[in-house]
């Protein structure tokens, strides 16, 4: 390859990203995430009633796999909230971008909140630019949908949100 195809392809125009939707419901996906902080675990519970608040652990690194009415769940404890931060955040959905990226899904559903909406589109776009992702024959590699899901996701702070996630990842600050 050339230096300029190298760069051609590194810009983010050219790169197959993944469209991100936002979405307030946990409609069928293939894969869903659902961030936990430690001592949170009862509004996880909340939204999904088939898990019991004493099967989540928001425990760093701790993870809960379910399968409920043939959709994989996996709950990822984050640690205290006091330690969940911007990065953290964003390295989070980065990271379970990159994993489910393995097993080939169609959609990807990622839990998070208005609160942490920008860090999920900056962490996901970031890890699609990876390095070992870019391919010259990025067309005919199939990407998945990114749906960032949760109860305060839709409307204009969420909105501006994302937007401000988008402009951040493009490098637009």
């Amino acid at each position: 390859m050339t230096v300029d195809q190298i760069v051609d392809l590194l810009n983010p125009k050219n790169q197959n990203l993944p469209k991100l939707e936002l979405k307030s419901d946990f409609a069928k996906s293939d894969i869903t995430w659902v961030p936990v902080i430690e001592k949170k675990e009862a509004d996880v519970a909340k939204l999904f009633s088939f898990v019991k608040k004493n099967e989540l652990n928001g425990k760093k690194g701790e993870k809960l796999q379910v399968i409920h009415n043939n959709q994989l769940y996996y709950f990822v404890g984050l640690g205290p909230e006091k330690e969940v931060d911007s990065r953290k955040m964003r390295r989070f959905y980065g990271s379970i971008y990159l994993a489910s990226l393995s097993t080939k899904p169609k959609t990807i559903t990622m839990v998070t909140d208005a609160k942490w909406l920008k860090e999920a589109t900056v962490g996901v776009l970031v890890a699609a630019l990876n390095a070992k992702l870019i391919n010259p024959n990025y067309k005919k590699v199939p990407v998945p949908t990114v749906e960032l899901a949760g109860p305060t996701v839709k409307g204009p702070e969420a909105k501006k949100a994302h937007k401000a996630g988008l402009v951040l990842a493009e490098g637009k600050i």
